[in-house]
């Protein structure tokens, strides 16, 4: 769930999970800067929100993937590995 409050107020209004994901391409490094995310993105098919929040983090999302009762961190981000296993163990 997301810290932002205007992100909040659109799922909650959707009432229903909206899929997201990370402002790079797979192997690439995060972009940080929004002109840069919008002149990258453009012409896709996405929506961009740009944060009003100064302490907005940096750091990427971790990535967890499960497949047939195997758990596979594809990247760690702010959540760290051991967090996430405590919960799922």
């Amino acid at each position: 769930m997301p810290e932002d409050k205007t992100c909040q107020n659109i799922l909650s209004e959707l009432n229903y999970p909206l899929p997201s994901t990370s402002v790079n391409y797979e192997g690439q490094e995060p972009l940080n800067n929004f002109d840069e995310i919008v002149k990258e993105f453009k012409n896709k098919n996405f929506a961009i929100l740009k944060s009003t929040d100064k302490n907005n983090k940096k750091t990427s999302s971790t990535i967890v993937k499960v497949e047939d009762n195997k758990i596979l961190f594809l990247r760690e981000g702010d959540i760290k590995k051991e967090k996430i296993l405590s919960i799922l163990t």
